[in-house]
């Protein structure tokens, strides 16, 4: 990688950084381009040059912390040696991630507020989609392995991993509304307790929080 592109991707995550603290600071309707310029230290229109449009880097902010989410997962998965252990560390993961990153969690609902209104917001929809249906994908092709070899019970792969899904996000929104607290060792066992209890056959309940 030459200076010339390792200074691009440097501005290019300087922005997103400053970006992610704004959003989470007033909103996702509430924040202008030039205040995320000055936060990045750099001029408006250098914005401009990496994102085209506010859906664009509120959609690049998003992408960002989800990679960077996937990459952390990708270091403690390759710890993993069966289903039920990865499926754990997926939870685990996770709940630790976010708990560390609790500064952006309104950001990240913000993200999806601002998706409720379909027709408004089709760019961030079809960013969203693709990013969700590659983790469900991941998850579910884990929880098949654990059936195969009889670790999990009989069921719908891909329904079971939407579903912890489902549970991880509603949590994590729990606790942005201040409803819910994190520990974040502590949250991550309850939570594979609580997900993973019905998906073990019953001989392999150890695994839950070994």
């Amino acid at each position: 990688m030459n200076a010339r592109t390792t200074d691009k991707e440097a501005k290019r995550k300087a922005i997103l950084e400053a970006c992610l603290k704004i959003i989470a600071r007033n909103g996702i309707h509430g924040f202008k381009m030039i205040d995320v310029a000055t936060a990045a230290g750099i001029g408006k229109g250098t914005i401009y040059e990496y994102f085209p449009s506010k859906s664009e880097l509120v959609l690049g902010v998003f992408a960002e912390f989800m990679d960077s989410f996937g990459a952390m997962l990708s270091l403690e998965l390759a710890k993993a040696t069966e289903p039920a252990e990865r499926v754990r560390c997926y939870i685990r993961s996770f709940i630790e991630y976010c708990g560390g990153q609790s500064f952006a969690l309104e950001a990240i609902f913000d993200f999806y507020a601002a998706g409720v209104p379909r027709k408004n917001a089709t760019a961030l929809f079809q960013g969203f989609a693709p990013m969700y249906r590659d983790m469900i994908d991941d998850l579910a092709g884990t929880i098949a392995q654990g059936i195969e070899i009889g670790q999990f019970r009989e069921v719908d792969p891909q329904f079971e991993a939407a579903a912890i899904l489902a549970a991880l996000d509603g949590y994590m929104f729990q606790v942005a509304l201040g409803v819910s607290k994190i520990e974040p060792s502590i949250t991550a066992e309850k939570m594979c307790l609580s997900l993973m209890g019905g998906l073990l056959n019953s001989g392999n309940n150890k695994s839950v929080s070994g």
